[in-house]
């Protein structure tokens, strides 16, 4: 028998044989996974962890719903304000246009009602996923709630990491995704690129 540490102090109890198609099957949605969430060779993934998020469903006063690609994030007003804030002020703003207008759509939509929606389409048409790290910080740290396109509350987020080796250099990152749709990750990150 196994005890599996979850987030939050939550343990979670499996015996040797679950582990083993727990196992199987992860390590083949490990292998048809790939960056943006299209099917790849992935044989050559090494140090790889796999950890799993428990959101707790939380109520904000004021919200932003941001749909990025096929989820929608709740996360707090005022935390996401603060993030558009600090791209504004940075020295050189890349696509400023794009952020000002998400500026302007906050504070005008928020005195509506107490919720603001966004979705990454808008950053698409400029090119740019801004972001993509403040979304990752807000999973890792239990801060948002996300529901599928379909609405439907999505408590359990799954993690995997790991390095990959291609030629000439290396890849390592994070790869979020929701256990019911493990052949496409949502959103990832690169931690380390050579």
């Amino acid at each position: 028998m196994f005890i599996l540490p979850l987030h939050g102090g939550v343990h979670m109890s499996l015996s040797i044989e679950h582990m083993k198609k727990v196992a199987i099957i992860t390590s083949f949605v490990v292998l048809s996974c790939a960056l943006g969430g299209h099917a790849q060779d992935t044989t050559q993934f090494t140090n790889l962890q796999i950890d799993t998020f428990h959101l707790t469903n939380k109520m904000f006063k004021r919200t932003v719903a941001f749909t990025f690609r096929t989820v929608v994030f709740y996360i707090d007003f005022y935390d996401f304000k603060k993030v558009v804030e600090d791209k504004l002020r940075g020295k050189s703003v890349y696509k400023e246009a794009t952020y000002r207008a998400t500026w302007n759509k906050l504070t005008a939509d928020i005195k509506k009602c107490d919720t603001v929606f966004l979705t990454q389409a808008t950053f698409d048409s400029a090119e740019i996923i801004p972001f993509d790290d403040f979304l990752i910080r807000q999973i890792e740290n239990d801060k948002c709630v996300i529901r599928d396109l379909d609405k439907n509350l999505q408590p359990i987020i799954m993690r995997e990491k790991g390095v990959k080796y291609y030629h000439p250099g290396i890849w390592g990152g994070r790869l979020f995704f929701l256990p019911g749709s493990r052949d496409k990750f949502f959103i990832e990150t690169t931690d380390i690129i050579s």
